[in-house]
């Protein structure tokens, strides 16, 4: 039988790491393997992984493994993870994010299916957990995912939600670039397609993620935002880097719309209030100065 593990890059995620194992120990096909990576938190992250470790390991079963990285950088923590993963197929997601109930059980039958024998990657749809009309934004979502339905292939996996087969992290590792500041799933889609290893959208494996770095505004996320151009130099890939160049403003614009949606959010109370936009958010997320983005090691999602 196919084996499956997770790996879970996280830092200073006390407040969502217990919610995203919940998730992952709760799937109707079980997660075989769990990997958090603790890339050098200074919060309560590790001791509640060392709590679940302790709660759901068993005398002949260990499902959940926390795996010490200290070099800053989701790059480092989620090769790590990847490395040390022992399952057929290894996943990764982020730590503010939470995994239908279904994920496993449709990642798996994805690569079991012998139809996709020849796909070595998958991605699947990312919600918002904590944004309005979420529901609505499902259905829009799987309609337009439908086109990939048949067999088209992708060339970009989604970091809150992508797995591939072992054989295939084994090719590439080697391929990535390592640079702290480019986006890592873009950087590690690209190596996949370098190396001819095919991709595929699996609409049904749906992730929900925190949107908390939508928040700020696009002056405070522009570290990010221009990672695209930064993937494409560390790669040596021109004609992306002139994709990427043309596209800023858009990006930019995008992540102002997105701004003005989630910054009034309230996602407890359920209401939209214009004043929202004024007021001091409850805590500084963002590490954008020293370098890392404003999830310490784990990537905001793409815009």
């Amino acid at each position: 039988m196919t084996t499956l593990s997770v790996v879970i890059p996280a830092f200073n995620e006390e407040d969502a790491i217990g919610r995203c194992l919940d998730h992952l120990l709760n799937q109707t096909r079980p997660v075989d393997e769990i990997v958090v990576v603790d890339n050098a938190s200074t919060d309560g992250t590790a001791e509640i992984v060392v709590e679940y470790i302790r709660r759901y390991s068993t005398d002949s079963e260990r499902r959940i493994r926390l795996l010490p990285e200290p070099t800053p950088g989701v790059v480092e923590a989620v090769s790590a993870g990847m490395s040390a993963a022992a399952g057929d197929v290894v996943a990764r997601i982020d730590a503010d994010s939470q995994a239908d109930p279904a994920w496993a059980e449709r990642v798996l039958g994805f690569f079991d299916d012998p139809a996709n024998g020849e796909y070595g990657a998958m991605t699947g749809l990312v919600m918002l957990s904590d944004g309005p009309a979420r529901e609505r934004l499902l259905k829009m979502q799987t309609k337009a995912a439908e086109k990939f339905a048949g067999g088209k292939d992708i060339d970009s996996l989604a970091g809150a939600n992508m797995a591939l087969r072992r054989e295939c992290w084994s090719l590439v590792e080697s391929k990535l670039t390592r640079a702290h500041d480019v986006w890592d799933d873009l950087d590690l889609s690209l190596a996949l397609v370098e190396q001819g290893v095919r991709c595929r959208l699996v609409p049904g494996a749906v992730v929900d993620t925190s949107g908390r770095q939508l928040r700020f505004s696009p002056i405070r996320n522009r570290h990010y935002l221009t990672g695209g151009v930064r993937t494409a130099k560390a790669r040596g890939d021109r004609r992306l880097l002139r994709r990427m160049r043309a596209d800023l403003p858009f990006r930019f614009a995008m992540a102002t719309v997105l701004w003005l949606i989630m910054r009034p959010w309230d996602d407890a109370e359920g209401t939209w209030r214009p004043y929202r936009l004024f007021r001091p958010l409850e805590r500084e997320r963002a590490l954008i100065t020293d370098g890392r983005d404003g999830h310490g090691s784990v990537s905001p999602k793409r815009l």
